[in-house]
């Protein structure tokens, strides 16, 4: 679960230069072969094409190093787009986002700044440093970053997942429930969002509706959005076993998480599952969701210390852990983690 272990984040953007419109330059500004684009766009930073903005050159082939996973070089194209053009947002922005991958907060959060300051209506650099004020904890700053990209993009996804994001990590499942609505409305395919926003019904108590969007989330494809589904199934006392092996049996084979439908399923006990040979999440999955089998049958006080070590051990942005410290603030909120 990916998608929902992280917050989402801007792609980087490729720019256009007019002064190339063919060979080097025509290659340095498609986006289907990074390989290509490398080659167009170093002839172009060679001095064999002459355009109107050789920064774009270098924007254009840090982003194809960036899709090839070279980071640095990426950065380093970034650092001299900068240095040619100073009043470039798409290479401060690219730069911003890049730095904050390598874990470079502070010179993340500055190219956003100044990105603002260049151009006050640039919406993915206020997302982009809401996701910083947001990995810092600073929900409010986070949150108000995100009104703002939302205002000046109210039709991106992005920011209205990030913002729900940031009502969730605010305690406010109330207000992350509109924007993953509003969000739904424009991407009906993204079982991603369905998947957040059952997570926020789930935070709130809402089960039913909670139930639903997994029940979504699972016909888009979403084997985590079957697994909750069926256990809020079995807690709102109704059947949803036939759901379930539907679902498992077009599983792809045994890799993770098919071991927790067997687990479900009663084909594997808690020992053997414990046992299998570790998947990343296999802890925190398996403390979660082996406390929802005991929760579904009425046993909180076997349920109580997984879901302790899930609130504990899972990471923060997880569906697990917010479901975990969800359910033992249902309990009573004894061994409640601390906040992350």
């Amino acid at each position: 679960m990916a998608y929902l272990r992280t917050l989402l984040s801007a792609a980087l953007a490729l720019a256009m230069s007019a002064g190339a419109q063919a060979g080097p330059g025509e290659d340095c500004n498609q986006r289907a072969d990074p390989d290509l684009t490398i080659r167009g766009c170093t002839a172009i930073i060679e001095g064999q094409v002459q355009v109107q903005e050789p920064a774009v050159a270098y924007v254009n082939r840090a982003v194809a190093f960036a899709s090839k996973g070279d980071r640095n070089r990426a950065i380093a194209d970034l650092d001299e787009a900068v240095r040619l053009s100073p009043r470039s947002t798409l290479a401060r922005v690219n730069r911003g986002i890049l730095l904050s991958g390598r874990g470079d907060i502070d010179a993340a959060m500055a190219d956003f700044d100044e990105t603002i300051r260049i151009d006050p209506q640039s919406a993915i650099a206020y997302r982009n440093r809401g996701n910083l004020w947001l990995g810092k904890r600073q929900t409010v700053r986070a949150i108000e970053d995100y009104n703002e990209a939302v205002r000046l993009d109210p039709k991106s996804v992005i920011g209205l997942v990030n913002r729900g994001h940031a009502w969730l990590a605010a305690d406010s499942p109330e207000a992350a429930i509109p924007d993953f609505s509003r969000a739904i409305m424009l991407a009906p395919t993204d079982r991603g969002v369905y998947m957040l926003r059952g997570r926020a019904y789930f935070v709130r108590g809402t089960l039913d509706a909670a139930s639903d969007d997994f029940r979504q989330a699972a016909a888009l494809g979403d084997p985590y959005g079957a697994l909750w589904r069926y256990f809020l199934t079995v807690r709102l006392k109704r059947d949803g076993r036939d759901e379930l092996d539907r679902f498992a049996a077009g599983l792809p084979g045994p890799q993770w998480p098919t071991p927790l439908f067997q687990f479900f399923q009663n084909k594997l006990t808690g020992t053997q599952l414990r046992a299998l040979p570790r998947h990343p999440n296999a802890i925190c999955d398996v403390d979660f969701y082996e406390a929802q089998w005991h929760l579904g049958r009425g046993n909180a006080d076997l349920a109580r210390p997984l879901l302790q070590n899930a609130a504990a051990g899972c990471p923060a942005q997880s569906i697990e852990r917010a479901g975990a410290v969800a359910e033992l603030a249902r309990l009573g909120g004894t061994g409640q983690a601390p906040p992350r």
